[in-house]
């Protein structure tokens, strides 16, 4: 298998309107980390850049779980991400093999193996 790591990235650096699943969270602290799930992200979620600030890409509006939350980029920087389409591809090769996603180190979380 090749190196996967490379795919990640932030929700700030993610493209408007490419969906993505969260892999993690970097950076801040505790207590940062800690807003953002309380506010609902976590591994696994599928988020999307609905609209661009034009000043420093300040604020992102996010779709998440159906709704749409203003944020700043500080806080979109440590939401780790992987495009979605990458991420199919990878659960692709995966299943090809006939190797269950637990079984395998993916660059994400792994909970969201069976979904779309």
């Amino acid at each position: 298998m090749t190196e996967t790591t490379d795919i990640k990235t932030t929700l700030f650096m993610l493209e408007k309107n490419r969906p993505a699943r969260i892999c993690g969270f970097i950076g801040g602290g505790d207590h940062d980390q800690t807003r953002l799930r309380e506010i609902g992200f976590a591994e696994g979620d599928l988020v999307e850049i609905l609209h661009i600030g034009a000043f420093g890409r300040s604020p992102l509006n996010i779709k998440l779980h159906g709704t749409s939350i203003a944020m700043r980029p500080n806080e979109a920087r440590m939401i780790q991400v992987i495009p979605a389409d990458l991420h199919r591809v990878m659960e692709k090769g995966v299943e090809d093999n006939n190797i269950a996603i637990s079984e395998v180190e993916m660059p994400c979380c792994g909970s969201c193996g069976n979904e779309t």
